[in-house]
């Protein structure tokens, strides 16, 4: 099974006048979410007899958003304010599974859940005024997304490897930009600018039980459960008048997935290994700007919040027979913040 989609946004605003001690008012707002279901499996299948087994299920979703407002009124008294805000989601999930199946296989078993999504996102304001300017630009991006290669339920006999690969590669690109100008009282700008990925990626095997007398697999047994999250976020703001200016910036980005890969309530049995691994390299990159410039007064400030809190995890669970001539398990967790 297959699913890719593609989303392309545009939403902008403009404001334009030269009279004196006008009020101009510039502002858009784009809000997208992406949701749905990618599904291959087996089912209550009572007898299975084949040679090979393969199932995949593989997603790819991109969602490109581009929000701006502008204002402009030079003459003199005028004041103008523009902004923008976009909010991005996305919350998928991409399954391969065996459910309540027994029978025979005579060579390997795979299955494999893949999930590619991008988000990339431009939020920007530009306001210009006589008298006074003010922009403001505001940033929402949201990962919610579940791959999973899971067997349950099942009694399953092969004589060939069996190989479980839930993997996910998940990432944000986020540019948020404000500027407020004006050759008179005051220019202000200020940037949000908010991303966060919360994800599921698990390989599992449960409450799946060997034949009587007969190994569940007479080949190597292998689970891998990997996560690949980056988040890259730019937000500036820039506030510049002849008298007093003020530009502030705040960027806070998150990733907190959840990465396992265990067996649990099974009985296996195989004259080869048991190798389970979960890994997580996560990535965080962020630059956060504040520009303030005036005569009299400029005022700027920038915070940047990253957190990166996975849960990553490899076991065996309780109830569980195994016999094999290896048994390796190993969880690893290699993020990194670069601010």
């Amino acid at each position: 099974a297959s699913n890719d989609n593609e989303i392309l946004a545009v939403a902008g605003a403009v404001f334009v006048s030269s009279d004196a001690k006008s009020i101009g008012l510039a502002g858009s707002w784009s809000e997208i979410t992406l949701t749905g279901s990618t599904e291959a499996w087996i089912n209550a299948a009572t007898l299975l007899q084949v040679n090979d087994l393969s199932i995949a299920a593989n997603r790819t979703g991109d969602i490109f958003s581009i929000t701006a407002g502008g204002s402009g009124a030079p003459a003199k008294g005028s004041v103008t304010v523009a902004g923008s805000v976009s909010i991005n989601r996305m919350s998928n999930s991409t399954t391969a599974s065996l459910d309540d199946v027994s029978g025979i296989v005579s060579g390997d078993v795979s299955l494999t859940a893949n999930d590619n999504s991008d988000l990339s996102t431009i939020a920007g304001a530009v306001s210009f005024g006589g008298k006074a300017g003010f922009g403001a630009a505001v940033a929402l991006n949201k990962i919610n997304n579940a791959t999973t290669a899971t067997i349950s339920g099942s009694t399953l006999t092969q004589t060939g490897l069996l190989t479980l690969v839930a993997a996910s590669n998940a990432t944000i690109e986020s540019i948020t930009a404000s500027i407020g100008a004006s050759q008179g009282g005051a220019g202000a700008a200020g940037t949000v600018s908010i991303n966060e990925i919360s994800n599921t990626i698990e390989t599992s095997i449960t409450d799946t039980q060997q034949v009587a007398g007969i190994p569940l697999g007479a080949g190597a047994i292998s689970l891998s459960a990997r996560d690949e999250t980056t988040i890259r976020a730019i937000a500036g703001a820039v506030g510049v008048s002849k008298n007093a200016g003020f530009g502030a910036a705040v960027s806070y980005n998150a990733v907190e997935n959840t990465v396992s890969s265990y067996v649990d309530s099974s009985g296996i049995n195989t004259t080869g290994s048991l190798n389970l691994a979960a890994e997580s390299a996560s990535l965080i990159e962020t630059i956060t700007i504040g520009v303030a410039g005036g005569k009299n007064l400029g005022l700027a400030g920038s915070v940047s919040l990253n957190s990166i809190t996975n849960a990553v995890d490899a076991y065996i669970g309780n109830n569980t027979d195994i016999e094999a001539s290896d048994v390796s398990l190993s969880a690893s967790d290699t993020s990194t913040v670069k601010v």
